[in-house]
């Protein structure tokens, strides 16, 4: 099952963590693999997240034996492990400041451990969630705000250089309101969250006042999976019914029609490439699929960019006496 994935910052890699307990790393243009990461935690184990370091030169993984491997992602070699929570707590999720210093890791113990990669050790330990376990973590853009999502449906806003509280945000006091993703805009103006009751909170982290809240999915299916394109633009949502939509976080609303993977296929994470024109995610029916992020923009760019449109030959056998509208490009 490959239910993480991350662009290395180039462009150049994208990795994906799988649930017989390997990191796969692959060339998202030619979706070729390259190499396989073997953790060493068996087909029990699994791996429950994938982070680059901004320059490239460390890729992390979060297992569900509690621990978290560092490798190089040029050599493919293993560099450290660090232990960032109990095997027993569950999987870790793992993500990077901005500069690369400092390495968050939340796991089923509701702990949100800060690390220097550089030299593994421990920084701050930072109570993230009443229960239910940290199920994900975020800094700001400009690494003054690490953000970690709770399965008792808050969101808690930290200092990273004082391992300081500064906010807990509530989503709800319902029984399906734990928060299973959290993401900043690149200005930093917004902070989403998806919940559990199958929205999408949007807040700003300065005021930590509430934006607006997107029905996304019903309760039935939550909302797994948050992030925004790199201009900020867009922001894209995975949810537990196995569609990717897009909205316009200016106006709220949907852009596009809804991208249906599969009616089995729950999206843990949902990613863009540093130059935006990717969108990968990857959920729990194996599968990493990656799109043309125009997709989003207009509903006959995927299939334009594959096949191309009809031709005259192939639209007059199949719409006889029909004219050909322009569908592409």
């Amino acid at each position: 099952m490959s239910g993480w994935v991350a662009f290395s910052p180039d462009g150049t890699l994208l990795a994906s963590g799988d649930g017989d307990g390997t990191v796969r790393l692959w060339d998202p243009v030619t979706r070729r693999p390259i190499a396989t990461l073997q953790t060493g935690s068996g087909p029990s184990g699994g791996v429950s997240a994938v982070a680059f370091s901004p320059d490239g030169t460390l890729l992390a993984s979060g297992d569900s034996d509690g621990t978290v491997r560092l490798w190089n992602p040029a050599t493919r070699r293993p560099v450290a492990i660090l232990h960032a929570t109990s095997a027993r707590s569950g999987g870790a999720v793992v993500a990077f400041s901005p500069d690369g210093k400092r390495l968050a890791a939340g796991g089923g113990d509701n702990m949100v451990r800060l690390w220097n990669p550089a030299t593994g050790r421990l920084v701050a330990t930072l109570h993230a969630s009443a229960y239910y376990g940290a199920r994900a973590v975020a800094f700001s853009h400009n690494g003054k705000l690490l953000a970690s999502a709770g399965g008792d449906g808050t969101v808690r806003l930290w200092n990273p250089a004082t391992g300081r509280a500064l906010a807990t945000l509530q989503t709800g006091t319902g029984p399906n309101t734990g928060v299973y993703g959290v993401a900043f805009s690149p200005d930093g103006k917004l902070l989403a969250a998806g919940c559990g009751d199958g929205t999408v909170r949007l807040w700003n982290p300065a005021t930590r006042r509430p934006i607006a809240t997107l029905h996304v999915v019903s309760v039935r299916f939550g909302t797994d999976a948050v992030a925004f394109t790199p201009d900020g633009k867009l922001l894209v949502t995975g949810s537990g019914d196995g569609t990717v939509r897009a909205w316009n976080p200016a106006t709220r609303q949907p852009v596009g029609a809804p991208i249906q993977t599969s009616a089995l296929n729950a999206i843990f994470v949902v990613v863009f490439s540093p130059d935006g024109t990717l969108l990968a995610s990857g959920g729990n029916d194996g599968i990493v699929r990656v799109w043309q992020a125009s997709l989003f923009a207009h509903t006959y760019a995927q299939l334009c960019a594959d096949v191309g449109p009809p031709t005259p030959h192939e639209w007059n056998h199949y719409a006889p006496g029909e004219s050909q509208p322009k569908v592409c490009g």
